[in-house]
């Protein structure tokens, strides 16, 4: 069966990586692990982009929004 994943970044982290060592997740291996027998059609990932007033938070720290802000472009680009 060709199955779709649609993965919610924020849940993601959140409900299972956030106090871990775990930082990377290999999305395409982790489907294929949860429904072995099924062909994976399409893996969609979905994040958030940041609001204006984000940046005034004190935890979030330029440099890190910087980064994400890096990586999102790039993703997008691929």
């Amino acid at each position: 069966m060709a199955t779709n994943f649609y993965v919610d970044a924020f849940n993601l982290y959140y409900g299972s990586l956030k106090g871990t060592p775990y930082r990377w997740l290999d999305l395409g291996a982790f489907c294929a692990r949860l429904l072995p027998k099924d062909r994976i059609n399409r893996i969609r990932y979905f994040t958030s982009s940041f609001l204006d007033g984000f940046s005034r938070v004190p935890c979030a720290g330029a440099a890190a929004l910087n980064r994400v802000g890096e990586w999102a472009r790039v993703r997008s680009s691929a």
